[in-house]
């Protein structure tokens, strides 16, 4: 052991420290099990000799002994402690290495500050790493083009965006360094499903996929192939002669026909949900590929969201999962990286990242077990070559050809009670400025302001809306019934219901179920919705609101005056903007059940403009009168509404999608002509390839990169619109701490001021991606609340939206 080492404690680093952690990485890493499987003892004959002891030779050993594989810990800090992982150290480590942890906020960043007792002196040159958090990929793209952010890993920016940073000058692409752990991407089948343990069932799936499609639309062309379980990147075990399985649809409907799963009258064999690893939008990609080609078989594929720790327990711990897509680190020997995905005695419940299908093979676990004590290196390639075509071959005798293209993706399986994969290859791609590194604070202080660099990047940083061309259809003259409107939306909504939140998603969503008095139209002349009519008295103290006859609630009770004297009367008091809005109003007199009168202390000239149902939502009384004001914002109404509109709630799955069925009792007879609204919610990687596809109809509040928006317009079956932001007005501006001590003196210089208002404060026109219309006025109403009457035209015909 290097001598002279301290832990950030001021503890001295010793041997005992190194046996420590070997074996407890033995015992709970998710690849120790294996790594480390042939070690018996770490003798310590002093403080600075470790002696691994092995009951079998580890040809692999010595390769697995880096930081980020095989961290050494400190054993004062651990020992004794019952739960390993658990530990808290965990969250605030002590180490050994070049910076000191500082500071963690969760969702925000991590600071580590420079170790100035390193053992290397002199090192590190930094004073400080502050590691970010950006979930957007949007914004990680802008950190790094306006310098805010020095370095980038693991792919930090969508695919798309690639090859336009390439361009760029200030930023250098670098795909180098993933040798030591290239990534394999596989689907993986939990083979105790009902479906899923069929054989033919599995080779239907591998059928049904198209590894082309799936290269280019899940990785934008930044894939390689990898035919089997094993990088081509992993150049020294790597074996391309494997079979694979070809896109064929005829022929994975004849297997499912043949495993006694035929199509239903509805077109359905059978129903299954495919959790999303909510590791970034690739594997929402690859979802929503899934999802779209199985459906052309008969299987249905439910995408199910949730967050890190959720998913693992579903398919670790509770196995309450069907098939998964994941991306696993093939490290740097297949003892180490591939092993554990397809050994046997690694199914064991709860490690992440382990043999979660459950797969069983005797004669693969003899290859691995060989391969992990075979000291002759062209012995162990041998046997992991032969083990690379069992898992791919070990199909029913049919093969496919051999891999031609190079984004092809591979499907494999093996044995009595095999899983099928599939994989590709990725390069991770680094981004890091090609310029000296400048201390954050130094740049910070270096930084001028330009408004109008500055309009022209934050105009960069946001996107656009489309819908699929609708030209074909623009003129025919009868509404068509049926069909279903994918609808994006992004961010998720924290709620359904606009009644106590104002989140640009849950105003998009919220006036398809619940609606307001009125509507309004580009203009915002209103119009009528559950009024019919209305009249103000000439002091603007009086607004008298007849209202809609036979109305009925989604549950089947009457809409009445009441609901709205009980809604204006809950806005007034839970809407971040209704203390404001309703202030004037001391009350809302309902002398029959279809009349509502509000009676003003002051007149409000604007009232009449804010009665739309994304700011003024009418609510059912019945479903809200026993609850208490505080708990209204939190009632579960906000996740399952009851409201008026031509569209009922039928499901929210978080994380991937709102579900909205036609309401079939709707007071404007006839309508509306969709039979489904989905609402989903796509990472900004995934949004444009899926426009471009077809397979989303309508996007609002910029749903891809404006710089992408050039390209996209130029398309035929792409329109974009600006208008439908009436109601809203948004501005961005900058925003002083008036108690900071240096900002607190806000008076500006002469030179300072600007000339005219409108350098004050940039304001933008949000773009919508619709259907390409010939008349475009006819179909895209102006505000938030009509705009999804969208989905009261259009339907959804072969991968468009068609006109009603």
């Amino acid at each position: 052991m290097r001598e002279g080492v301290k832990w950030h404690d001021g503890k001295d680093f010793t041997s005992a420290d190194v046996a420590f952690s070997i074996l407890a990485l033995k015992e709970i890493h998710p690849r120790g099990r294996a790594t480390f499987s042939s070690v018996t003892d770490v003798a310590t004959p002093d403080a600075h000799t470790a002696i691994i002891k092995l009951a079998k030779p580890a040809p692999y050993l010595l390769g697995a002994l880096q930081a980020s594989e095989s961290p050494i810990v400190p054993r004062h800090v651990y020992d004794g402690s019952a739960d390993l992982p658990g530990n808290p150290n965990g969250r605030a480590p002590i180490g050994t290495g070049p910076f000191v942890f500082r500071e963690w906020v969760a969702g925000s960043h991590i600071i580590l500050e420079r170790n100035p007792d390193y053992w290397d002196k002199g090192l590190p040159f930094l004073d400080r790493i502050v590691i970010k958090f950006i979930p957007d990929a949007s914004a990680r793209l802008a950190a790094l083009e306006t310098g805010e952010v020095d370095i980038g890993p693991d792919t930090p920016v969508s695919l798309s965006q690639i090859d336009r940073i390439k361009s760029l000058p200030t930023l250098a692409v670098d795909d180098r360094g993933n040798d030591y752990s290239p990534t394999v991407y596989r689907i993986e089948f939990n083979l105790s499903n009902e479906y899923f343990k069929h054989d033919k069932v599995r080779q239907a799936v591998a059928h049904a996929i198209d590894r082309q499609k799936v290269a280019d639309i899940a990785f934008y062309g930044y894939a390689i192939p990898a035919p089997g379980p094993i990088s081509p990147y992993l150049k020294t075990f790597y074996n391309p002669d494997v079979p694979i399985y070809g896109f064929d649809l005829a022929k994975a409907e004849q297997l499912l026909d043949e495993a006694g799963y035929p199509c239903g009258e509805n077109g359905i064999r059978f129903e299954v949900p495919h959790d999303v690893m909510p590791y970034g939008d690739t594997y929402t990609r690859i979802g929503d590929y899934l999802r779209d080609t199985l459906a052309k078989i008969g299987v249905k594929v439910n995408l199910r969201g949730q967050d890190v720790p959720t998913w693992l327990k579903r398919v670790y711990t509770d196995r309450d999962f069907a098939f998964v897509t994941g991306g696993m680190g093939n490290t740097f020997d297949p003892t180490i990286g591939v092993q554990r995905l397809y050994w046997s005695k690694n199914f064991k419940k709860g490690v992440p990242f382990s043999n979660g299908s459950g797969y069983s093979n005797p004669e693969i676990d003899q290859i691995f077990e060989q391969a992990a004590v075979e000291n002759d290196h062209a012995k162990r390639v041998e046997l992991f070559n032969r083990m690379q075509v069992i898992i791919a071959r070990d199909l029913p005798r049919h093969h496919a050809r051999r891999l031609q293209t190079a984004d092809d993706l591979q499907q494999e399986g093996t044995g009595p009670h095999r899983r099928r994969r599939w994989f590709v290859g990725q390069p991770v791609v680094h981004l890091s400025p090609q310029k000296r590194l400048i201390p954050g604070f130094a740049r910070i202080i270096a930084m001028t302001i330009n408004r109008r660099h500055f309009n022209q990047l934050l105009l960069l940083s946001t996107a656009a809306t489309l819908l699929p061309s609708m030209q074909a259809f623009a003129a025919e003259e009868k509404p068509q019934a049926g069909g279903t409107l994918n609808f994006i939306v992004e961010p998720e909504p924290p709620t359904i219901l606009a009644l106590a939140h104002t989140a640009g998603g849950t105003q998009k969503v919220s006036p398809k179920i619940t609606e307001g008095l009125l509507t309004y139209d580009f203009d915002l002349k209103p119009k009528p919705q559950l009024a019919t009519e209305w009249s103000i008295s000439d002091d603007g103290l009086n607004y008298t609101f007849k209202l809609r006859a036979d109305v009925k609630w989604h549950d089947g009770k009457d809409f009445t005056s009441a609901d709205v004297a009980y809604s204006i009367e809950l806005l007034k008091q839970v809407h971040p903007r209704g203390r404001g809005t309703f202030a004037n109003v001391t009350k809302v007199e309902t002398p029959d059940p279809l009349t509502a009168i509000f009676r003003l202390s002051k007149p409000a000239p604007y009232l009449l403009t804010a009665l739309y149902a994304a700011e003024t939502p009418i609510v059912p009384k019945h479903v809200y009168e026993n609850t208490k004001i505080a708990d209204v914002p939190t009632s579960p109404n906000g996740s399952a509404p009851i409201g008026t509109g031509p569209f009922i709630f039928k499901e929210w799955v978080r994380g991937s999608h709102i579900i909205l069925e036609r309401n079939p009792n709707y007071w404007d007879a006839g309508k509306p002509y969709l039979d489904q609204v989905v609402v989903r919610f796509v990472p900004d990687g995934a949004r444009a390839a899926g426009f471009e596809t077809g397979e989303f109809d309508i996007g609002g509040d910029n749903p891809i990169p404006l710089s992408d928006l050039e390209r996209v317009k130029a398309l035929p079956n792409i329109g974009t619109d600006s208008r439908g932001y009436q109601t809203k007005g948004d501005q961005t501006q900058l925003i002083f701490n008036l108690d900071n001590q240096y900002l607190k003196d806000v008076r500006p210089s002469a030179h300072d001021r600007p000339r005219d208002r409108s350098q004050r404060h940039p304001e933008y026109r949000m773009v919508w991606l619709r259907p390409r219309v010939a008349d475009a006025d006819q179909h895209v109403p102006s505000t938030l609340s009509g705009f999804l009457d969208q989905a009261l035209c259009f339907r959804s015909e072969g991968g468009r939206a068609a006109s009603g």
